[in-house]
């Protein structure tokens, strides 16, 4: 009974791995994996698709059903920080949703299922956000985060005392940074 709006972020240009979401996995960008799950997911109800690249934008419009938005250059620098671009979004969409999840193109081996149960976890423990981490670790991965919209636009920040933590297994909680770790995710999948 809630709902809930999927950010996905996508920047043209990358640090360390050079066009980083344009990167092959599975025959398809990495940029293209989060926005199917999304599409797939039963609890997510619009996708938002943040991205400074006219190309990724122009085929993530053509094969997913995603809000017309547009991310300002001064939030497409390799400085700018996640939680300004997740404020423009919540401040620019003209409809407000219970909570969003934010899903980065460089976990390709998440799936449905962690998406889902994160989100189904999220309100069934009434938490305020939930960031997923690796197994017997408290360390982010990466992988999901998940915050009631209305605290977020409050707080600015995933973390505070009422965290959840979703653990995701070490084999799959690839964070693609350098290739190394897109042939790991390759080899993983």
């Amino acid at each position: 009974g809630k709902t809930v709006l999927a950010i996905v972020p996508a920047r043209k240009n990358s640090k360390r791995l050079k066009l980083k979401n344009f990167r092959i996995f599975r025959g398809k960008p990495l940029f293209y994996w989060p926005l199917s799950l999304s599409e797939k997911s039963k609890y997510i109800d619009n996708i938002v698709f943040t991205t400074d690249s006219q190309s990724m934008y122009s085929k993530a419009k053509k094969n997913f059903k995603i809000i017309d938005y547009i991310r300002p250059k001064n939030l497409a620098k390799s400085e700018s920080m996640a939680s300004d671009v997740i404020l423009d979004v919540l401040k620019k969409i003209s409809f407000k949703f219970d909570y969003f999840i934010y899903l980065q193109p460089t976990s390709p081996l998440r799936t449905i299922r962690d998406i889902d149960n994160s989100l189904k976890m999220i309100v069934a423990k009434k938490g305020n956000t939930l960031v997923s981490v690796t197994e017997n670790s408290k360390k982010p991965n990466g992988m999901i985060y998940i915050s009631k919209t209305s605290f977020y636009e409050n707080k600015k920040s995933f973390y505070n005392k009422k965290i959840i933590f979703f653990k995701t297994p070490l084999r799959r909680s690839v964070d693609v940074d350098y290739i190394k770790d897109l042939d790991i995710a390759k080899i993983n999948y």
